[in-house]
């Protein structure tokens, strides 16, 4: 069972995958308070799938993982989640007039300002937007969910680049934990503790 780490996010012990060939073996990984792990390797070597034995979407071979009681993931997919076409900008990070980032209220117009939506931008549907801009989006309600680790598959897929230095700067100022799968060495270098 899960159970109240102190300052573990995530301890995995001797963890195994194997599909058509050995994904990774016998790894121990402890991810702690405000660690921001980069996982790196070639396209298809498995790097995804660690992550979802990570965060207990999927079941190791051998081993365990342990998320800590008080965990709470945020999660962008290289995929994207699906956002509703239908609502604004505004709308998409929740009710009211004010966010809650790292435990303090700020008002969601100059929150998503933070995130390269001016006003008018604010009022647009979502289903009108580039994916750059639903990828900045989907992280702007990542980053005022209250989650305490965020796992970015590819996060800067899509992006231009504004909105990755405000992807870099978001991460850099948030108080919790970051699991991340990428390809760009700039984003490592910033933001990275740890390869």
């Amino acid at each position: 069972t899960d159970q109240k780490l102190g300052n573990i996010i995530i301890q995995a012990d001797h963890i195994s995958k194997t599909y058509d060939h050995c994904i990774f073996k016998n790894l121990d990984l402890s991810l702690r308070k405000e660690d921001r792990l980069a996982i790196i390797g070639p396209n298809g070597c498995g790097k995804t799938t660690l992550l979802n034995v990570l965060t207990k979407q999927i079941e190791p071979d051998t081993g365990s993982v342990v998320i800590g009681k008080n965990t709470s993931i945020a999660f962008l997919s290289q995929h994207r989640q699906e956002l509703d076409p239908n609502k604004t900008v505004y709308d998409a990070i929740g009710d009211g007039d004010f966010v809650y980032v790292n435990r303090q209220p700020v008002h969601k117009r100059g929150f998503l300002a933070s995130f390269l939506f001016d006003v008018a931008e604010q009022d647009k549907k979502i289903g009108s937007l580039s994916g750059g801009e639903k990828c900045r989006l989907l992280f702007a309600q990542m980053m005022c969910s209250n989650a305490n680790l965020l796992v970015l598959d590819e996060p800067t897929n899509d992006l231009d680049i504004d909105s990755l230095q405000t992807l870099e700067n978001a991460i850099l100022n948030y108080n919790g934990s970051a699991l991340f799968v990428t390809h760009d060495r700039f984003l490592i270098n910033r933001i990275a503790t740890a390869v």
